[in-house]
């Protein structure tokens, strides 16, 4: 029977750790070994997760040293753990398993050689709901796909979703990835785009097996609008020092992946602060540095507005430029 590692990853989910392990212990599947790493929570999370593990010994409790304030750094803590296992799968502390989860993914997973991720669809649920599961249909609704890292790029209908958490991994074909530790927001998108630059074939399962458990949203401070804004071209200079300093994919793929870079930093960096910051002291504080940060995307040669359409150039030009006004009608009307 094939070996599989999940990772889990907790920070202050004291209310959440049973539903959340049970989820994973009732897997059709046995044969796995749990890594919950707590991000050293200030409730009882880490005493939950412990006081699990010593009932069930495929559950193993790990906290880190000290809080690192995201996901990455205790992802990074599991990946190094689940090496010995054929496959590994990452979860949030939050969410919910569908119990045929990981015995219809291993099934498809093994099914070919030359399968190397298996995504399978979300249901979206909040406190007040109650989950059914679904039935599992046979045969199953399968789609594989040859070209994973393309479609990603491209966005369509049938590209993979960024998401990390709604898919088992082959880990000898994944071995040496790991989380940039240096950004908070869309860390999930940076891992994907090096988990499918070396993936041959992917497949997605039309079934919700996994169970995303949605939390009210909570007003955002400007604290954290300043960290987008850096995690934004943070994960832009990753992406090109990862796939550029030392070329990975063709010339081809490569082109197609720098317009997609032009793509992200002017939806980061220009259109989505420009049409959603209201407030003038956010304005006064989050421009400019939007501004400096996209300014060294384009002197460093991450990006080029070239790659960008006629029009969404000139909307970076007026925003670099302090154009606010013309930049911001544009924007509201062509995005």
């Amino acid at each position: 029977m094939k070996s599989v590692g999940i990772i889990v990853v907790f920070y202050n989910l004291s209310d959440y750790v049973t539903s959340c392990l049970t989820a994973i212990a009732e897997q059709s599947h046995a044969d796995f070994t749990c890594y919950c790493i707590d991000d050293c929570s200030t409730d009882d999370t880490f005493a939950k997760l412990t006081a699990f593990s010593e009932k069930d010994p495929r559950f193993v409790a790990i906290q880190n040293e000290r809080n690192y304030g995201s996901p990455c750094h205790s992802r990074n803590v599991g990946l190094e753990k689940i090496q010995p296992c054929d496959y590994f799968m990452i979860l949030d502390g939050d969410d919910l398993l569908h119990p045929e989860a990981l015995k219809v993914s291993l099934a498809v997973i093994e099914s070919s050689d030359t399968l190397d991720c298996v995504a399978f669809d979300k249901v979206l649920f909040s406190d007040e709901n109650h989950i059914q599961p679904v039935a599992i249909p046979s045969p199953l609704p399968v789609t594989v796909y040859h070209d994973g890292f393309v479609r990603f790029l491209d966005k369509d209908a049938h590209s993979p979703q960024a998401n990390v958490w709604n898919k088992l991994y082959r880990t000898e074909r994944y071995r040496h990835e790991r989380f940039c530790e240096e950004i908070f927001y869309e860390d999930d998108v940076l891992y994907t785009l090096q988990i499918l630059a070396n993936t041959r074939d992917y497949v997605f399962i039309d079934l919700p097996l996994y169970f995303y458990r949605r939390h009210p949203s909570s007003v955002t401070s400007s604290l954290k609008h300043q960290r987008y804004l850096n995690d934004a071209t943070r994960r832009l200079q990753y992406t090109y020092d990862y796939f550029f300093k030392a070329p990975r994919i063709s010339q081809a793929m490569a082109a197609h992946l720098k317009q997609q870079m032009a793509e992200d930093a002017y939806r980061m960096l220009v259109s989505k602060i420009i049409r959603k910051t209201k407030e003038p002291e956010l304005k006064a504080m989050l421009f400019p540095i939007a501004q400096a940060n996209f300014t060294r995307l384009i002197t460093e040669q991450m990006i080029d507005l070239q790659d960008l359409s006629f029009i969404k150039r000139i909307i970076a030009k007026l925003f670099l430029n302090n154009h606010i006004k013309s930049a911001w009608l544009l924007a509201k009307i062509f995005g």
